[in-house]
């Protein structure tokens, strides 16, 4: 427990020097969770699902950031359609950034048959 503290009061550091750096946020979310979890706190861990929804939310293309909201969810909410929503979120996310890399290699393919 001191030990999430300490990192809660470093995250919080690093975002209060560059608040656009986003595994400081996802990672005091998730400190916050676990904090949560070991006091047994429903609330708090509540409030740290909303803060990686709202992470999500502002930075869409962020994978670490959908894949711990969706673990909280489903810890939160399993079985609950809440959980099922932050997976679609994520996976969709996950399908848009690695979009080009495909049309990427498809190019390739295609030229490669061209030149052939």
């Amino acid at each position: 427990s001191e030990k999430l503290t300490e990192a809660k009061e470093d995250f919080e550091k690093c975002i209060s020097l560059n608040d656009s750096f986003i595994p400081a946020k996802i990672q005091l979310a998730y400190s916050i969770y676990k904090s949560a979890a070991l006091q047994q706190s429903p609330i708090l861990a509540q409030g740290a699902r909303e803060m990686l929804q709202k992470t999500v939310e502002k930075y869409p293309d962020s994978a670490d950031a959908h894949s711990l909201f969706a673990q909280v969810s489903l810890r939160l909410f399993s079985g609950s359609n809440l959980f099922y929503t932050a997976h679609r979120m994520c996976y969709s996310t996950l399908i848009k950034m690695h979009q080009p890399i495909t049309e990427v290699a498809n190019v390739g393919t295609l030229v490669g048959e061209v030149a052939s």
